[in-house]
């Protein structure tokens, strides 16, 4: 049974993999709507390979195509405004699939009794190198992902349902209200990665829609084997989330003031913690070690192991994790996480602070004059009451 759906997936010089993509999008084909492949303007053979696989194989998948690469949002928002007759959009990137498509409808019952305007899912990286290097990169990304999940059932259900929130949908897939995402998509920047996080936050900080974590729905998707690949993505990602924070900084510093909001404690977490203080400790550490001084690394190994091996038992029983297969990979998670996790949020700062760092202090400014004169303009009436 298909229900009021469209599969949109965005695609841009993949010809390599369409055919894997199409595969996976008609498998959907039983519970969903309609499904388009978003070429978004690529150069190499994307389109044609697509098209003369879907020929060949008779799938009821369609292509839209942009002559212009105009990234993921860009893409997304043209099929919203020029194909898509549905509803409800169901975003996926081009190198994952849907484990589960018969739960689709189920997702959608969900948001429609929930009063939600969108929903994300739960993502799970493919564990598949054939090294042993490879495969142990692989699972400790799949510990931080159920981290992830872990904070999304957090801040989905443990604040009371009104006040539920999600501090990004995952880009592997999620899904929304077509006019809803529409909307949130016209006020996109659009000039970074990590466009997922934005599209989050503007439906919930600008426009004041209810979003969820929904686990019953699993993404897979495929996550990098090597260092240098996974560095690459991690510096892109942590650029995303800077670059979000100072886009809607002051939807951000309205919200701090709600200290009981879900996304006040996780973004006061990721900024101040996560992006500032545990990166120029990690630093500091990795100082000492080349200086010959172990002590702080070994402790930092040591209280990082412990918190970690906390949080996936956690995961676990939270049905997360399903099971504790992840302790074989313990002992390599911290150094993992000093490897491509800290330095990548350091890489980010540059890039960041140079190209929205006079922007954001020019918000910040404009905020500061507007209190300054909601103060003066409150003095002035106490004044005028005497």
């Amino acid at each position: 049974m298909s229900v009021d759906v469209s599969l949109l997936v965005p695609a841009y010089n993949e010809e390599e993999i369409v055919e894997d993509t199409l595969d996976s999008m008609e498998k959907c084909g039983e519970y969903i709507d309609e499904a388009w492949l978003l070429d978004d303007g690529s150069e190499d053979g994307t389109s044609e390979e697509a098209r003369e696989y879907i020929e060949e194989n008779g799938l009821n998948v369609s292509i839209y195509r942009n002559e212009k690469n105009g990234g993921k949002v860009g893409a997304i928002e043209n099929a919203l405004e020029e194909v898509v007759e549905t509803d409800f959009s169901f975003c996926m990137d081009a190198d994952s699939w849907i484990e589960d498509p018969e739960r689709i409808e189920e997702a959608l019952e969900y948001m429609e009794e929930e009063d939600l305007s969108a929903l994300g899912f739960r993502v799970e990286p493919k564990v598949d190198s054939d090294s042993l290097y490879g495969r142990t990169l692989q699972e400790c990304q799949s510990a931080g992902y159920a981290f992830g999940r872990l904070l999304h059932r957090f801040t989905s259900w443990n604040y009371g349902r009104e006040e539920s929130q999600l501090r990004h949908f995952a880009g592997a897939g999620y899904m929304a209200d077509t006019e809803k995402l529409e909307e949130a998509l016209e006020m996109h920047s659009r000039e970074f990665d990590g466009e997922d996080m934005q599209t989050a936050a503007l439906m919930q900080l600008e426009m004041g829609e209810r979003v969820e974590y929904f686990p019953d729905l699993t993404v897979k998707t495929e996550v990098p084997e090597d260092m240098r690949e996974l560095f690459r993505q991690r510096t892109s990602w942590n650029h995303g989330a800077a670059h979000t924070y100072a886009e809607l900084a002051e939807n951000y510093m309205g919200e701090a003031k709600n200290i009981d909001r879900p996304l006040t404690h996780y973004s006061l977490y990721e900024t101040v913690f996560l992006t500032g203080v545990a990166p120029v400790l990690a630093a500091g550490v990795a100082g000492e070690a080349v200086e010959g001084n172990l002590e702080p690394a070994f402790g930092w190994y040591m209280l990082d192991t412990a918190v970690t091996a906390a949080g996936l038992e956690m995961a676990y029983q939270k049905d997360e994790l399903e099971d504790r297969s992840y302790m074989k990979y313990l002992p390599f998670m911290s150094p993992y996480r000093a490897a491509a996790f800290f330095p990548g949020k350091l890489a980010s700062y540059p890039e960041f602070l140079k190209s929205t760092g006079e922007d954001v202090t020019e918000q910040l400014l404009e905020s500061l004059r507007d209190k300054e004169e909601l103060s003066e303009q409150k003095s002035s009436m106490e004044d005028k009451s005497h």
